[in-house]
């Protein structure tokens, strides 16, 4: 294709200074039919902030060209694995989602599992922690690894799912 724009299909931000102003704006990226975007990585960027972490899950119920996404040590609370675990729900497109090293708990594995018993894409999803904790600062326990066990039952297309520490 001669002539033809180059289209970006994958952006690494990992580890830099991207705030919640910046995280709705790469949700813009993501909005639409022109989307090509299929790796995201955000991981490390600490100040996404609620706000930027619901602005790019909105997106991503409707998106149809991301298949990977790493919001690894963001420090995503239980309402941000909330809002992804909805994002579960509709998105038929995201295959790998890593989550590692985060401050979530059995709420928040709950809220992921929930998501995970409709969707029918995901393949792999990282949640490892750090030592001897599945999160940097909240933990697993019993209930969220029971949801996560009885949203297992139904989904049918996950290959991985780490939880080591």
């Amino acid at each position: 294709m001669a002539g033809a724009a180059p289209r970006l299909v994958r952006l690494d931000l990992s580890f830099n200074l991207i705030s919640e102003r910046g995280a709705t704006a790469l949700a813009a990226l993501l909005r639409g039919r022109s989307a090509v975007l299929r790796e995201l990585n955000l991981s490390g960027n600490k100040q996404l902030g609620h706000q930027g972490i619901a602005a790019i899950a909105e997106v991503l119920r409707a998106n149809t060209s991301l298949t990977s996404l790493a919001l690894c040590e963001t420090g995503l609370s239980d309402r941000d694995l909330a809002e992804i675990g909805t994002t579960l729900r509709f998105n038929a497109t995201l295959q790998r989602l890593f989550l590692a090293g985060h401050h979530g708990t059995d709420a928040g594995a709950a809220a992921l599992a929930s998501g995970l018993t409709s969707n029918a894409a995901l393949a792999v999803l990282d949640l490892h922690g750090h030592g001897v904790r599945v999160f940097s600062v909240g933990q697993i326990g019993d209930a969220g690894a029971e949801a996560l066990g009885r949203a297992l039952e139904t989904n049918r297309s996950l290959r991985s799912l780490d939880l080591g520490g």
